[in-house]
C-alpha cells in the first residue's frame, strides 16, 4: 500500500488532470490510498474538489479547513501518514510518459538510506541538473552529492518517499513559514534531512517526465490574493505580487508561487 499525499485549492480542472496522468502513467492498478488536505482558495468549492479525487483514489483522510494555510496543510497531510512508502503529489503535475512504479519500489528498497526519489520535469543527460547542482548516476538513481544535500537533496516535485522520512520530519515542521524553505533553513528539519540520501529517478539520456501544470493555470486564470492579517482581498498582478512576498505572510497562493519560483 502506497500512501499519496496532496495539498490541493479549488481547482478542480487542473486536479483532475493531475490524478488522471499519474493513475494512467504511474499507479496504475497498484493498491494506494489518498491523504488529501483541500484549502478554501480558488474557483471551486471544497466539495467539489473531493469529488474528484474520489473519481481516481480511495480517500483515506481529508482536511477542508475553514482558513487557508499552506504550513499547516503540509504539516498535517505528512503527519497523517502510516505507510512505508509516501507518493508526494501536489495538485498541479501532469505525468507526461509511463514510469514503472515497481521498478522505483526496488530502487527505494535496494537503498534503505534513500528518503526521497523524485521524477523530473527536465530532460536527463548522463548527469541530472537541479538548479546549479548536478546529480551524477550510480547505477540505479541519479544521486545528490552529500555535500548537497542541504541545498537541494529535498523538493516538492512529484516524489517516492519513505514513510519514516515523512513523519520524522513532518513532527519538526513548524506552520508559521513554508515548508519547503524549512527543509533547507530551519536547523531542526536540516538537521534530520542530512541523514538521509536523496535522487531523482530516471534513465541517462531520458526526456522530460512530468510537467509543472500550475504555472500555466495561473498565467492563464483570474486569481486574488487573501491576507491572513487583514481578511481583505484584493487583485495583484503577478510580477507584484511576487515583489511583495514575505516569509511572515504565506498564503496557498503565495507559497504556490513561491515553489514554482524555485522549482528546478
Amino acid at each position: 500500500m502506497i500512501e499519496i499525499v496532496t495539498t490541493a485549492v479549488g481547482r478542480t480542472e487542473i486536479l483532475h488532470e493531475t490524478y488522471s496522468s499519474f493513475k494512467e502513467h504511474l499507479f496504475k492498478d497498484h493498491p494506494v490510498r489518498l491523504i488529501i488536505n483541500i484549502d478554501p482558495v480558488g474557483p471551486d468549492s471544497q466539495e467539489d474538489v473531493l469529488k474528484v479525487a474520489k473519481k481516481f483514489f480511495p480517500v483515506h483522510r481529508v482536511r477542508m479547513p475553514e482558513e487557508p494555510w499552506f504550513p499547516a496543510a503540509f504539516k498535517w497531510a505528512w503527519e497523517q501518514a502510516s505507510a512505508e512508502f509516501v507518493f508526494h503529489l501536489e495538485d498541479d503535475w501532469k505525468l507526461l510518459r509511463e514510469v514503472d512504479l515497481g521498478h522505483m519500489l526496488e530502487v527505494m528498497k535496494g537503498n534503505p538510506k534513500l528518503a526521497h526519489l523524485r521524477l523530473h520535469w527536465r530532460g536527463i543527460g548522463e548527469i541530472a541538473k537541479c538548479w546549479k547542482f548536478t546529480f551524477p548516476w550510480n547505477g540505479s538513481y541519479f544521486e545528490c552529492p552529500s555535500e548537497n544535500v542541504k541545498e537541494v537533496g529535498f523538493c516538492g516535485h512529484p516524489s517516492l518517499l519513505r514513510g519514516k522520512f515523512v513523519r520524522d520530519i513532518a513532527a519538526l515542521l513548524q506552520t508559521e513559514s513554508n515548508p519547503e524553505k524549512q527543509f533547507h533553513y530551519n536547523r531542526t528539519v536540516v538537521n534530520e534531512v542530512v541523514k538521509w540520501d536523496y535522487g531523482v529517478y530516471g534513465q541517462q539520456n531520458a526526456r522530460q517526465t512530468v510537467i509543472d501544470i500550475g504555472r500555466r493555470w495561473i498565467n492563464q486564470s483570474e486569481w486574488r490574493k487573501r491576507s491572513r492579517s487583514s481578511k481583505r482581498e484584493k487583485s495583484i498582478p503577478k510580477r507584484s505580487f511576487l515583489l511583495k512576498l514575505t516569509s511572515s505572510l504565506l498564503t496557498r497562493w503565495e507559497a504556490l508561487l513561491l515553489v514554482r519560483s524555485s522549482r528546478g
